[in-house]
């Protein structure tokens, strides 16, 4: 949590120095994108159709930001990047270089590392190693029933980690299937994978594979069972 400690004092400090636009000659930006506040934008990067930015926000070079796409403020967007189709870039995010951020994805004052891949109508909250890959649907719980905060463990110690002892933190080169819930504080170590409907409440350790075990009822059907 001490990165995104560093990381929102960091983008507030570097989108704090904005007051005018500053778009490379190479770049284009639509006529229709909607700004309440200041841009710096690339080389040949590409802000498409009903894109909205409500702060200040830099933007690398070579990155496509196109079609109804919402970034807040004080948000830093690496090189090679491609974020599209009705997604969020909440406050105080920062994504690393060549990552996609695709539909109805919502990334919320998180720390996005290099290489990677966030699909379908999915939200997170944290920090996310290099290369990963999040499934479909894959969410990140920030808010406890009883309102309190998550305690970490670290080498035998009790921690709390003030407003980011909910988030959800991914070592590197780690994958999600479908439907992956992860409740405040969960931890998941390197080179792991997380099944299709699990949920993490735990940490769980390095070069991992974890998923659930169900069972199933099987029972007789047919239309009759209506009157079809």
């Amino acid at each position: 949590w001490h990165i995104l400690e560093a990381n929102a004092y960091m983008n507030k400090k570097q989108c704090g120095t904005l007051y005018e636009n500053i778009i490379d000659e190479t770049a284009y930006v639509d006529e229709t994108l909607r700004i309440d506040g200041y841009l710096k934008i690339g080389k040949n990067s590409k802000i498409g159709k009903n894109v909205y930015i409500k702060g200040n926000v830099i933007i690398g070079d070579n990155t496509i930001i196109d079609n109804g796409v919402l970034i807040e403020d004080c948000c830093v967007i690496g090189n090679n990047c491609t974020i599209q189709n009705h997604c969020k870039v909440g406050a105080l995010t920062t994504i690393g270089h060549d990552c996609i951020v695709e539909h109805t994805a919502e990334v919320s004052g998180s720390v996005i590392m290099d290489k990677n891949y966030l699909y379908h109508h999915m939200e997170f909250f944290g920090i996310c190693g290099e290369r990963c890959d999040l499934g479909a649907g894959t969410i990140c719980g920030t808010l406890r029933f009883d309102d309190g905060l998550t305690t970490h463990n670290i080498n035998g110690r009790k921690e709390n980690a003030g407003n980011y002892s909910n988030a959800t933190f991914l070592g590197d080169y780690t994958r999600t299937g479908v439907g992956v819930i992860f409740l405040p504080g969960a931890t998941v170590g390197t080179n792991c994978v997380v099944g299709a409907g699990s949920i993490i409440n735990k940490k769980v350790k390095s070069n991992t594979l974890i998923y659930p075990k169900q069972e199933l009822v099987e029972k007789e059907w047919s239309y009759k069972k209506y009157g079809w």
